[in-house]
Order: structure tokens, then sequence, then C-alpha cells
């Protein structure tokens, strides 16, 4: 991988001190900036770092920043100035490419003395993946780790004349100008990747409160989580209800207790800014708790969308990040790999103290063509959830919303947990979806609702004659109609949907001007 080397013009290193010099002897004046010209080095080491960066500017050249990577740490003085020069465009916020490198080299008279566009495009050949950027930063910290040692270690034994009988204080002294507490400190936490905990420290740890979003543990910051159900049946209005839960506080979501105020920002590819406006119009005062993309391409494979998705996140720290939808991500050809989609995430928010909820909106397999619909029972969900096996896997919390027998996508719905595994699972619920809220059904009858296929056929329907008979005193209240048909021996899902909107007896009912349902002919 090694470029073509040219001399870089640097200094000898100076002559080691003579020690058998008297002690009291004033010892040389030692040359600080060509001690740290002192080999030890790797050139390919340093061209890969740089290399990395020009391939990955931003996530790279922000790794490297975390690290506090300087640009001493380069040996060679014409990788010293390229790096300077990323480092600088990176905090700019400029673009980073081989053609704006080389005219802000060039601008700085200092592209010839690198090596012209030939070398710049040297270092992106030799470096393969920009994924080796950790692999390269480390032999590059090393190198200059030691020669920080050797230059301490010449100028401590060019002082030792001066702090007889206390080397312990001219040691300190030394750690401390050339920061090698600092660096010893570094070193172990990069050494450190595996923490170990034994039974008391388990048994006294405390969780931060502002972990836990809703429920006991069913929605935490950190986490993966799964909300399934078929097209159109209200994932993502429900979505906006857990945003606005976040933004009261308290109170309930869907039957969960909420436990704290929370942000919510949903990236969604779907819904134009005229359903936006409909739906956050009702949503109350949620200013600086929901927010929402207008429809976008969820790239992950691009680091300047990552990048920029980090940039939101630092300028307004959210604690959930609902992705709306698994498929528009997980299917796009550069993320096929569920596993690279959630890495994607985890190097995004690397912060594991920080980092938000991840909820993941996701279509139900399609039904059987050869045989009727019928509701599942919460164990039998998971395996219906549309995608990967490891979409199911990776998420702590998986919720499916379900629709009833006679419309999948209907009015009343089910709420399951199908997957807990921070808490006990729930039961199911049943809601009632009424202008972007989600109402609970009393009394819903879970037998029926799960009753066999084969009673399907022989069930009550709800015919003109039924309707005719309960509004023959006049208009009622939808609930009050509901309830005269659940009288008649009828369910309350097929109560409801024989008074929808879009039932096939839409078109004989009339609304007075306080919004009850009539019957044409009764007025």
């Amino acid at each position: 991988m090694t470029l073509s080397p040219e001399d870089d013009g640097r200094d000898a290193p100076p002559p080691r001190p003579d020690l058998k010099k008297p002690r009291r002897q004033k010892a040389p004046a030692v040359d600080l900036s060509k001690l740290e010209r002192l080999p030890p080095h790797d050139s390919d080491a340093e061209q890969g770092v740089l290399g990395c960066c020009l391939l990955a500017p931003f996530d790279c050249l922000t790794k490297c920043d975390t690290k506090g990577v300087l640009s001493d740490w380069f040996y060679d003085t014409r990788h010293a100035t390229v790096w300077e020069t990323l480092v600088a465009m990176h905090r700019e916020r400029k673009p980073v490419d081989l053609i704006t490198v080389q005219a802000r080299l060039k601008s700085a008279k200092a592209l010839d003395i690198v090596g012209g566009l030939a070398y710049l495009s040297g270092l992106l050949d030799a470096v393969p993946s920009a994924a080796n950027l950790g692999y390269y930063l480390e032999i590059v910290r090393e190198k200059h780790a030691l020669r920080r040692a050797a230059q301490a270690a010449t100028q401590f034994l060019g002082s030792m004349h001066e702090h007889e009988g206390n080397v312990e204080a001219l040691f300190k002294q030394f750690s401390h100008d050339f920061g090698l507490a600092e660096k010893s400190a570094a070193g172990a936490d990069r050494v450190k990747q595996i923490r170990i905990w034994d039974q008391n420290e388990l048994t006294a740890y405390k969780p931060d409160p502002d972990l836990f979003l809703v429920g006991d543990a069913m929605l935490m910051r950190g986490d993966f989580a799964v909300l399934a159900g078929f097209q159109g049946i209200g994932k993502s209005r429900l979505t906006r209800t857990l945003g606005r839960a976040g933004a009261i506080g308290h109170g309930t979501w869907m039957g969960l207790p909420v436990k704290r105020k929370f942000r919510t920002l949903i990236l969604q590819t779907e819904d134009n800014l005229v359903r936006l406006q409909s739906e956050f119009s009702t949503l109350g005062d949620v200013q600086d708790w929901l927010r929402c993309s207008e429809p976008i391409v969820i790239d992950l494979a691009s680091p300047s969308w990552r990048g920029e998705l980090r940039e939101i996140f630092q300028a307004w720290q959210f604690d959930c990040l609902i992705i709306d939808n698994w498929t528009d991500v997980a299917g796009r050809q550069e993320v096929s790999d569920a596993g690279a989609v959630f890495q994607a995430f985890m190097d995004i928010f690397t912060d594991p103290q920080t980092r938000p909820l991840i909820l993941f909106l996701a279509h139900m397999r399609k039904p059987d063509k050869a045989r009727a619909w019928t509701p599942k029972r919460p164990w039998d969900l998971q395996h219906e959830v549309a995608g990967t096996s490891a979409l199911a896997g990776k998420a702590r919390t998986m919720f499916a919303l379900q629709g009833t027998k006679e419309a999948p996508d209907g009015e009343t719905v089910t709420f399951n947990v199908i997957k807990c595994n921070n808490e006990t699972k729930p039961l199911p619920t049943a809601w009632l979806r009424a202008n972007g809220e989600f109402k609970p059904v009393a009394g819903f009858d879970w037998e029926d609702y799960y009753s066999p296929p084969e009673d399907f056929g022989g069930r009550k329907t709800v015919t003109e004659a039924h309707l005719a008979k309960i509004f023959e005193g006049g208009p009622l209240a939808r609930k009050t109609a509901v309830a005269a048909l659940e009288a008649l021996g009828f369910a309350q899902p097929t109560a409801y949907k024989a008074l929808a909107g879009e039932s096939k007896f839409a078109d004989n009912f009339t609304f007075d001007k306080n919004g009850r349902i009539g019957w044409k002919g009764d007025e």
C-alpha cells in the first residue's frame, strides 16, 4: 500500500545524551521539534487513515474527532498536511472529496508539497474499505505514543541532574507535560470493551429513570421495537398518538402507562404534507415533542444521510425514533442485510447512554386468498410479520394491529403485544378508530373474535330489514345504533361495520345536523 516515497525534509534525530558526563554538568538543550520526528512510524497506516477519510469523510472524520486525533499523530509531514486540510473542511461543513481537497491544498500552495493529485488518488486506491479505519488508526496512535515516550525519556534523562533526589516529582512533571497520564487512561478506556458484572453489582444496579418511556419497561430508550399490521389498518396514525402521549408525559397509550415526557421523531416515506397537516392539526400542542419528516428516501447506505440524521439528533435530541416503514429501509439493495440496518443505527447513535428507542413499522404477511382471513392469537402473530426473522429477533418489543374477520382493515382493531422481553406481556385490547383517535371498546367479544373459520359462514348477517327496524323510531347516535344491533344478536364489530360510511348500506343512510344516523324513508 506504500506510495512512492519522497524526501519529506525531516531533520535527523538528535544524538543521544552522553550519560558518561559528570552528573552535575548541565545537559545540552533538547530540541523538542526534532524529538517529535523520531521514529517509529508506519507510513502505510497513516495513508490508510487518510484514505478512509476520503472514502467516507463524515463518518471517519467524526470518529477521528471523538478519538482526539491530532496532526502530530502523523509522522510524515505530507500526511499531517492532508490531515489538517481534511479536518478544517469537515469542521467548516464543506464537502470533502478528491476534487475539493485538491482545490483546498492548491489554494494553500500545498498541493505540490504533498505530491499533487497523483498522491491524493493513491491514498484512495490504497484503501479497500473505510471500515478498516479503526485498524489503521490504532497503529498510528501507538506509533505516535511511542514517539512521545521517546521524546519524554530523552528530555527526562537530560534533566535528571537538576532534580537529584526528587525523581518522582520529575516523573510527574513529565507525565503532565507530555500527556502520558491522559494517554494511559485513554488506553485503559480503549482496552475495556467488555464490562463484566458480578452478582452484587447487578443486584445493586439502579437504571436511569429516563430510560423508560411506556410501560414498566415496554418501550425503552436504546431498544429496537416493531409495530406490525396490514396496510391501511392505522399503524402510521397510531405512531402520531404515541408522539402525542410523549408530549403529554402521563396517562396511558393503548392502555399502557406513559412514564414521562419524551420527544419523538418520525421518518416516513408515504404521507404527503396535506395528510400530515390534517393529522397534526388535531394533536394539540406537540410543537417541541413530536416532529415528522416529509416523504423521504431512508438511505442508510449513504454516509451523508447518516450524518444528517446524526446532526438532527444533536440539534434536537429525541427519545423515540419511528421508521415508517421497515420495507422501505431493508428492501433497499444497499442494506438488504437486516443486520446492516441495525448496525447502521448503532453507528449513527454511538453513545448507548443517549441512544433513542427505534420503532419500526412493518407489514403483516398477505393472507392466503384460498381461505378467509381470521384473527390470530398474540403468540401466533410474530410469525406473520413480513420481512426477516432478524427483525423479530432484534426487537425487544413487538406490537401488532389486527382487524375483524369481516374487515381486516376496518374501524375496530385489536392491539396485541406479541413480544415483550422486558416485562410481563399484557392481554390484547380492542379499539375503535375514529377521527384520528383510538378509543377502547368495552365488552369486546373475544370468544367470537377468535372463533374457528368454519363457524364464519353460519354467522348472522346484517340486512336492510335489520337496519330499517332499529331506525324505525328515527335517527340514532352511532353508539346507540350499535347497541341496538347488538341487542338483535350481532357482534359489536359486525354492527360497527354495517354502520360505517363505506358499508354496502351507506347510500341508504341519512345524517341530521347533530351527526345522528337515519334510514331513508324514515325522516
